[in-house]
């Protein structure tokens, strides 16, 4: 028994350094074209993202007491969005141009490699937690409409904490796990459960979070859509509109409602790969190096295009990322237009001293006679 116990930590040991291998080779060989558009695209991404998720925060912070339940929610979707931003971008930038080596060495490395895998897999947690209180609470809205003044200012932000402290609880392991290693003449920031917390840790907590933290919220999520989809066919098909306060209210409800269909959609297509991923690595699959690009690239992208989602559905995102781009499309506009006056005033200085140059030829005897037909 033991030695079948022995012959079962060696295989899953060979198979883990087979599987690691595989995952560090992946960048290191690319082409510097594909390196270049790769960085390009993550630079694109970031800053998108950043100019985005930065207008979200502000405008709900301006909102004032003003603001309704549903934009705490998506001013923590944004606060989740500018950690990715700023905290984990940067390291999948330096996975294109150096591969999975870890640049930081010494106790500064070990804690800001620890730093930054728990607060990624922490703002990971927090978005899908967001997501299904979300769904949950336009659910109540549309289904139980005079119950929906139970939904206040002071239970949204309690919401909210709610979502920090489950995430901090169910993504602790990281800071435990995560530590700078030596694998294949490498320095890599290495999660390891097995070794932090016996053999079998990996698949049981990355089936835990897949379980937990990605189908479960995704579940629920679900079913209070299909619920809100049917109150608003039924509504809309009877004509009943008596759950509303007016027609007027009626129409902003389901503008809300589409939009965070919309959000919510795109959140989970997005994310989809990134957890399936978690599992295949787990259970020592191992995957093409453009599955891994993809995973992290959609993953990333969400956090750049939602904060312009909104925009589609409320004017007042329309407005406040046009009070930010106009003033950088005037300064645009405004250097253009200098250029190009700049070169009409040098084009018609040529054109003088072109002309004048010209009737000097004109009026030497020598050169009278070949530009008369000109003249």
């Amino acid at each position: 028994m033991e030695n079948l116990y022995n012959q079962t930590i060696k295989r899953e040991r060979n198979d883990s350094q087979t599987l690691d291998k595989a995952i560090t080779d992946c960048f290191v060989n690319d082409s510097q074209a594909v390196v270049a558009m790769r960085v390009l695209t993550y630079v694109v991404i970031m800053i998108a993202s950043l100019i985005g998720n930065c207008v979200v925060i502000r405008l709900v912070k301006k909102e004032g007491r003003s603001r309704s339940s549903t934009s705490f929610y998506i001013a923590n979707l944004a606060v989740c969005a500018l950690f990715f931003t700023i905290v984990y971008m940067p390291r999948v930038i330096s996975l294109f141009l150096r591969g999975y080596q870890w640049l930081v060495l010494g106790l500064p490395g070990v804690f800001l490699c620890k730093a930054v895998i728990f607060l990624d897999y922490l703002a990971t947690s927090v978005s899908i937690l967001t997501v299904m209180i979300i769904s949950l609470e336009r659910c109540v809205v549309v289904a139980f409409p005079y119950r929906s003044a139970y939904i206040t200012t002071r239970l949204s932000k309690l919401m909210v904490l709610s979502t920090w402290l489950v995430g901090v609880f169910t993504q602790w392991p990281y800071l435990y796990s995560t530590d700078l290693v030596l694998k294949n003449g490498l320095v890599l920031c290495y999660i390891d459960y097995d070794r932090a917390f016996g053999i079998g840790a990996k698949q049981m907590y990355y089936n835990f979070s897949l379980i937990v933290i990605f189908f479960f919220p995704l579940a629920i999520t679900t079913v209070a859509y299909t619920i809100i989809v049917v109150k608003l066919k039924r509504r809309k098909n009877v004509g009943d509109c008596a759950c509303s306060i007016s027609s007027g209210r009626e129409r902003q409800n389901r503008q809300i409602i589409y939009m965070v269909l919309t959000v919510v959609t795109l959140f989970v297509l997005c994310w989809l790969l990134y957890f399936i991923f978690l599992v295949l690595y787990a259970y020592q699959i191992v995957v093409p190096c453009e599955v891994l690009f993809m995973r992290l690239f959609l993953a990333h992208l969400n956090s750049a295009i939602t904060p312009y989602v909104y925009t589609k559905f409320s004017a007042r995102y329309r407005r406040a990322f046009a009070a930010i781009i106009a003033p950088c499309c005037h300064c645009f506009c405004q250097k253009k237009l200098q250029e190009l006056r700049g070169r009409a005033e040098e084009s018609y200085r040529m054109q003088k001293v072109w002309q004048e140059t010209s009737k000097e030829h004109f009026n030497t005897g020598c050169s009278k006679r070949r530009w008369s037909k000109f003249w």
